[in-house]
């Protein structure tokens, strides 16, 4: 699990690495509507987006189970 907290007035923004080409930006926009972007560029995803995510997951934890059963206690 990764400790995702928004500051202030910012929106949700979520980047999917599709694969080692693709990107996907999506943005929350009004009463729940969503948005989003693909980019294609190798040097992109690899020299910004992959090196960005690899850091962003490497401070993840493993869920607990309580997560990973609903909220049930097992």
């Amino acid at each position: 699990m990764l400790d995702w907290s928004l500051r202030g007035e910012s929106e949700a923004v979520s980047v999917a690495l599709i694969d080692d080409e693709y990107l996907f930006f999506a943005f929350s926009g009004e009463q729940d509507n969503l948005v989003g972007f693909s980019v294609r560029s190798r040097k992109l995803v690899k020299d910004y987006f992959a090196k960005y995510h690899d850091n962003l997951w490497r401070a993840a934890r493993p869920l607990t189970s309580e997560v990973l059963s609903g909220g049930r206690a097992t």
